[in-house]
């Protein structure tokens, strides 16, 4: 279980430093390094793909309405 919770926190670490490292850039080149409205446009799509595969899911185990 901690091994679950460590991978977990480690993950959520590390995006929130790349989060933080590209609101901070400052200089002459201000490139960020992760395309954030791409990640955002890939996990609305994950998400509603995420809901029809369990609304499918809980159809099928409860049988049509």
């Amino acid at each position: 279980m901690r091994l679950f919770l460590g991978i977990i926190f480690g993950a959520l670490l590390t995006i929130g430093g790349v989060y933080v490292a590209d609101s901070s850039a400052d200089g002459v080149e201000q490139r960020p390094m992760v395309n954030w409205d791409v990640v955002g446009q890939r996990l609305s799509e994950l998400t509603s793909d995420m809901q029809v595969m369990w609304h499918d899911f809980t159809r099928q185990m409860t049988g049509p309405p």
